[in-house]
């Protein structure tokens, strides 16, 4: 009975999954409008004043809907930057303070950063757009101080914060060459029944010449 290495497909296909999701949630048009700045709006004017110098709406983009993609003050992962960008508005559900993600380009709750227990606690469900509103979310900032001052500093890239674009290079690879080692693998599975079929058949052709030869060979003695 013919078997299939079912392992191998399924892994594939959740690893490309995965790659699908990751490429698909990430937003590549708000990279060029990420910069590095040392503090973050405090209240609504500051924020409409940061809002307007960086003019989100004028972004040509195909992440969200218009009103959506705005601007952002947000840390980055790791806790240690503070990000300004244009993207699209992520629903903060939890009381948990967002991060915006340099390595995949997207808005997410920080499930090690709860804000209940703040002075001034964050809602159960808000906006992402309006973390100027809970500054404590900021101010756990490690070495905030010791960051580029000017506000139009571009993100510098590094280890902790890779470029997207080459994260999702190294993803596409790694696909085509688990796709190339299934197909080598299904090719050398359904090819082996039929190369030693092919074996039997040549094996019993030369037992039925040999013995064709030995009848005649015997009928003429």
């Amino acid at each position: 009975m013919k078997t299939v290495d079912i392992p191998h497909q399924v892994l594939f296909l959740l690893y490309l999954q995965n790659v699908v999701i990751a490429v698909s949630k990430s937003c590549f048009q708000s990279i060029p409008t990420q910069n590095i700045v040392e503090s973050c709006p405090e209240d609504s004017t500051e924020w409409i004043k940061a809002s307007d110098k960086k003019q989100c709406n004028r972004i040509i983009h195909n992440c969200s809907e218009i009103d959506d993609f705005q601007y952002h003050c947000l840390p980055n992962r790791l806790l240690n930057k503070l990000v300004e960008v244009c993207a699209p508005t992520k629903v903060i559900v939890g009381q948990h303070c967002p991060y915006y993600d340099l390595q995949r380009a997207i808005i997410e709750p920080n499930f090690n950063q709860p804000c209940s227990s703040h002075s001034d606690p964050c809602s159960e469900v808000y906006s992402s757009s309006v973390t100027y509103k809970y500054q404590q979310c900021y101010k756990e900032i490690k070495g905030r101080k010791t960051m580029p001052a000017s506000p139009e500093s571009k993100v510098s890239l590094d280890v902790s914060d890779s470029n997207p674009a080459l994260l999702i290079g190294i993803y596409v690879i790694g696909a085509i060459l688990i796709i190339i080692v299934i197909l080598f693998a299904i090719r050398i599975h359904y090819l082996r029944p039929f190369t030693g079929n092919q074996n039997d058949q040549n094996i019993n052709l030369h037992r039925r010449d040999e013995e064709i030869a030995f009848r005649a060979q015997n009928g003429g003695d």
